[in-house]
């Protein structure tokens, strides 16, 4: 009996649950309902606040279309032009674009129309002076319609010569329902307001507002008294703000939206949409969510069945329940060994741990099952991480999520961890507990300390550019000032000798120097992007070290210097390398040296060769020695960093681009050879550079001779001889014409690589001696002509030396140019000396005509 009883008894409260579970079903229908209405009109008034915005948009892109066609048409009009061509211009614009007129008038506002007759602005714009430029205030024309000017200024020169201006008809923006939007049911307006003169309303029939002239009658007629409107919404109006109203027409509530147009100051645009409109949408969507709802409830009862009848299985659930509790345990455990973070939940009642992940042993070297086994150790690992932290559990003072770093000692490891351990209180099944989360940040605190390091040098180095080029804008613009003053003051002086060489000597330092600029930038550009390579072909370091030292030979002397070469101990002399790069590493020591050193003073060059480890290679130390100004202990140690100069008594007389040295260093470690620098500050540098270079066995000494500081050349043998040009730019054709025929040489003149090669099949053969070959030409460049001159099958094809004279100044030009057959490279600007003394040495192998 007592069990039937409780059997009945539960059918009844089952009974009585069901009837609550629908109640509040039903309240939260109705409720959700109504909110959903809610939602639904807020929603429409702002589709319709949307969409009127897009119509505001669409009418000032129409408008900013003509703007841009004006302002082209007053910028391409030909105001020279005879007036009949003028008219014409004017009326087909005028034509084309659907404007009242199109007038051009000079600065005195006088001018003609289209079609002749003269052109007079409206009297606001005449009390304004007619300088606006833009859209002015709309006025009512003598079409009948509202229309506004538009004036673009004519500029010529920089000034203003006048202006065109367009009068526009305003109702050219509403045609085909251009004022109306929400499907056709809102309607707007737009009025001026200074005036309050509705200037473009809609072209919809049959409405009372369209026969209103002004915008205080549109908002009587929607029920607003003249008290509000002075005191609210003029005001709003006249700090451009954005307003959203509701009034009454026709017995129905309306949404009204003002919004300023963009192109035009004065005009508002003014949307009215009635209520039934904004919710003709939402009954439709009402009906579908009663639809909606019910089926819900539908769903609910379904619901709640099936929830009595799993209430009848928990023997079985309670079962799979447990089974989900071992498979949770083995994704704990696989998760915890592949992660960096230990979770462990506290239960604060019971005083247990219920869940450790098993990580805990690698990451803190502690057992976990020890733990959930023994609370007293949880708490004295707690304990020793953050002293006071179990006490203030086991109280319950722990409220909220705290987050604390720390520093642990691995007691297996022997190593100081980064950890962060973060204590969250949570509420499980109403039992209170904490979740300890602790993770190991060690490498993610290296990862940032690594960004943060990289974060500073990156900084450093830009601040350090920008100081660069801070500083190359002076010292570009000073050889620039220089060269365009020297000339000027040539210019003046013809008839003055002495005073034209000193302008030309001074030219010639100012342009040297921004040559030396304009390397040393390109230099570090290309080393900074790693698309610098070194070359590996035979070349000959007597050779060498000659081309080195007739290129500084002429800086000393004319500071008066003693520089001196001395490479007696090096016995062997063909080598396989990248000279160009030696001798760049070698010309920016010995410059500096020359730079840095006092007229009178001394530099020496010394190369030295030492056995290498290496089979077939040789150690080659070469010492660049001075007794100039020196260098400070602290500038020594920022040597090999672009952009660094030392400020000394030559700072403001010896200019530079401070990237010298950083070339330098980052050549010989690309080549890994060495850099050491000794300087005291009035005692003058010594820089050793150590380079190894593999030993050219299979080529024999060519028993050049031994470079020195006293070398010369003569450039007796280059009189007679005859030699092609082969040059597009006929200034710089010009110049080496002159330059040769300085030499007595006899020069002709080629002006691209197509017309070369004709004229050297043309010629008898060695008729030519030399040729000087551009690289870029049009049609067929210099290296090109090269190959084909080469492979003439005729003996002096081959013979002949051809020397590239191109700006292409790279050491991968100078490689193609050799791949192709050329003999030398000359780099643009040419320098006198090193062409006489390059054509020289050419031609000392080929033997004079007879």
């Amino acid at each position: 009996m007592i069990k039937k009883l409780d059997k009945e008894r539960s059918r009844s409260y089952l009974k009585w649950l069901y009837f609550l579970i629908v109640v509040v079903f039903g309240v939260i229908i109705v409720i959700s309902i109504q909110m959903v209405v809610r939602k639904m009109e807020d929603s429409a008034v702002s589709t319709s606040q949307y969409l009127l915005e897009q119509l505001r948009d669409n009418l000032s892109y129409t408008m900013k279309d003509d703007s841009e066609a004006i302002a082209y048409f007053a910028d391409t009009l030909d105001v020279n032009a005879p007036p009949a061509e003028l008219q014409r211009d004017m009326a087909a614009f005028k034509e084309n674009y659907g404007f009242l007129e199109v007038a051009v008038l000079d600065q005195n506002q006088e001018g003609y129309s289209s079609t002749g007759e003269v052109f007079r602005l409206p009297d606001q714009e005449v009390l304004e002076g007619g300088a606006f430029t833009g859209f002015s205030n709309a006025f009512h024309g003598g079409a009948g319609v509202w229309e506004t000017d538009y004036r673009a200024p004519i500029v010529r020169d920089g000034a203003e010569a006048g202006a065109v201006y367009v009068r526009v008809p305003l109702n050219k923006y509403g045609a085909d329902n251009a004022m109306t939007y929400y499907g056709g049911q809102g309607m707007a307006y737009l009025f001026d307001v200074n005036t309050k003169k509705m200037v473009l309303m809609p072209t919809t029939p049959n409405l009372i507002m369209n026969y209103m002239s002004e915008i205080d009658m549109v908002f009587t007629e929607l029920g607003f008294d003249k008290t509000l409107m002075d005191t609210s919404v003029y005001p709003a109006i006249a700090g451009r703000e954005r307003l959203v109203l509701q009034g009454q027409l026709d017995g129905e509530r309306v949404y009204i939206t003002l919004l300023p147009m963009s192109n035009q100051e004065s005009w508002y645009i003014c949307g009215i949409v009635p209520e039934s409109a904004v919710l003709q949408e939402a009954s439709l969507i009402l009906k579908i969510l009663f639809g909606v709802m019910a089926g819900m409830g539908v769903v609910m009862l379904l619901v709640l069945a099936y929830v009595v009848y799993e209430s009848r299985c928990g023997a079985r659930r309670k079962q799979e329940q447990l089974q989900e509790a071992e498979l949770q345990n083995a994704v704990y455990d696989t998760v915890g060994d592949a992660s960096d973070t230990i979770l462990c939940v506290f239960n604060r009642e019971r005083q247990t741990c219920d869940i450790v992940f098993h990580n805990i042993v690698r990451i803190l070297g502690v057992d976990g099952d020890s733990l959930m086994a023994d609370s007293s150790a949880l708490g004295m690992l707690l304990n020793s991480l953050v002293p006071g932290l179990y006490g203030r559990m086991l109280r319950g003072e722990i409220d909220a999520e705290e987050v604390i770093p720390l520093v642990y000692d691995h007691p297996v490891r022997h190593e100081r961890r980064n950890i962060r351990l973060t204590v969250k209180p949570l509420n499980i099944e109403g039992r209170a507990c904490y979740m300890l989360m602790m993770e190991d940040i060690t490498e993610d605190m290296k990862i940032q300390m690594s960004l943060r390091t990289a974060l500073e040098n990156a900084n450093q180095a830009n601040q350090a550019k920008s100081d660069f080029l801070s500083r190359m804008s002076h010292d570009i613009r000073t050889p620039i000032n220089a060269i365009i003053g020297m000339r000027e003051i040539a210019v003046r002086h013809l008839d003055e000798p002495e005073k034209i060489s000193d302008c030309l000597g001074k030219i010639e330092v100012s342009s040297r120097h921004l040559l030396e600029l304009v390397n040393d930038i390109l230099d570090l550009s290309k080393i900074e992007s790693g698309k610098l390579s070194l070359r590996n072909d035979p070349f000959n370091l007597t050779d060498c070290m000659a081309d080195v030292m007739s290129i500084i030979k002429p800086q000393a002397q004319a500071k008066g210097q003693r520089l001196t070469l001395d490479a007696e101990r090096v016995a062997h002399k063909q080598l396989i390398g990248d000279d160009m790069r030696l001798q760049q590493i070698l010309i920016n020591l010995l410059s500096n040296s020359v730079k840095y050193t006092q007229e009178g003073g001394e530099i020496a060059l010394t190369l030295e060769e030492r056995p290498s480890t290496r089979r077939a290679y040789s150690t080659y130390v070469f010492t660049v020695r001075d007794n100039g100004v020196g260098m400070s202990a602290e500038f020594i140690e920022k040597i090999g960093k672009p952009f660094e100069q030392e400020t000394n008594i030559f700072h403001k007389s010896e200019l530079g681009s401070g990237l010298g040295l950083s070339i330098v260093k980052n050549l010989v470690s690309l080549k890994g050879g060495t850099l050491d620098i000794e300087s005291e500050k009035g005692q003058g540098t010594t820089t050793r550079v150590e380079l190894t270079f593999e030993i050219d066995e299979q080529s024999r000494q060519s028993g050049a001779k031994q470079p020195g500081a006293d070398e010369q050349f003569s450039t007796e043998s280059l009189k007679g001889r005859r030699v092609l040009v082969v040059e597009d730019n006929a200034l710089n054709r010009e110049i080496a014409v002159e330059l040769l025929q300085m030499q007595d040489m006899a020069v002709e003149t080629a002006v691209d690589g197509r017309d070369a090669v004709a004229k050297f099949k043309e010629s008898s053969p060695g008729h030519y001696d030399l040729i000087l070959m551009d690289l870029q030409m049009p049609g067929m460049d210099g290296c090109e002509a090269t190959r084909i001159i080469r492979g003439l099958s005729r003996d002096d094809a081959r013979a002949v030396p051809i020397v590239a004279m191109t700006a292409n100044a790279f050491s991968e030009d100078v490689s193609r140019c050799r791949r192709a057959g050329m003999n030398a490279h000359l780099s643009k600007p040419i320098e006198l000396d090193a062409m006489y003394a390059c054509l020289v040495r050419q031609l000392e192998k080929r033997p004079e005509k007879n």
